[in-house]
């Protein structure tokens, strides 16, 4: 029964995200049409085009809603490349903008997976595969800032830092702010990096890394407070 009620959920996650899809694929249809079929000599031309349409429906509340929804939708589906739509939205909103729609939507998503692993359960099942995330987490004296530094980590799954949250009985109320928290670097991160391939700035390129990098280090500070609980 768990596994079909999984299967049922993977299948309803993946045909709303290919619905989403369908939706943007018929807002912006002619000026994708114009790119797929442009020659050599015009694809940079039918690029730009396609780019300018999208930042013209920057603030229309049909597009927005089915971005925020997609990313979403895609980070609650365990181990999918969210990093691939992400970077997408920064190269066509910009950094600063494609970095608010990526926060909003990844948060959402994150904060949907952990209700729907308190309704049905699946969790539990996860959780019993051996995670050393969710182990260092657990036994932190500040586990809320653990999990903070968790979802903000491009490095670690935000599955298990969703399943360690309910493993720490933590309430959705509880969890909101460090989930968003979380996602404010690496949302940023991804956008501007999809804004790199417009700017082309090779100073932008050289702080993503070093971003990147420092996210990484802060798994150094999970096992430091872990250390530094266990001594007590």
């Amino acid at each position: 029964m768990k596994t079909l009620r999984r299967l049922l959920l993977y299948i309803l996650a993946i045909s709303v995200i290919l619905l989403l899809l369908y939706g943007l694929y018929h807002h912006f249809e002619n000026e994708i049409q114009l790119f797929v079929h442009s020659s050599k000599e015009t694809q940079q031309q039918n690029g730009q085009r396609l780019l300018r349409s999208i930042r013209q429906h920057q603030h229309d509340p049909f597009v927005l809603a089915i971005v925020i929804a997609l990313i979403a939708v895609m980070t609650a589906i365990p181990f999918m490349p969210i990093s691939i739509i992400c970077i997408a939205i920064g190269a066509g909103y910009g950094g600063l903008i494609g970095g608010l729609i990526n926060v909003i939507g990844i948060s959402l998503g994150n904060l949907a997976v952990i209700g729907v692993f308190q309704v049905t359960g699946l969790s539990r099942k996860i959780a019993a595969h051996d995670s050393r995330i969710i182990d260092d987490i657990a036994k932190m004296h500040h586990p809320l800032w653990g999990l903070t530094i968790g979802y903000s980590v491009p490095f670690i799954s935000t599955l298990f830092v969703d399943i360690t949250a309910l493993h720490l009985h933590y309430t959705l109320k509880q969890l909101w702010v460090p989930v968003l928290l979380g996602s404010v670097p690496i949302a940023f991160i991804y956008a501007y990096g999809g804004n790199l391939f417009n700017s082309g700035d090779l100073r932008v390129g050289i702080f993503i890394l070093l971003a990147m990098l420092l996210l990484a280090s802060l798994t150094i500070l999970i096992k430091k407070d872990r250390k530094k609980s266990s001594d007590y």
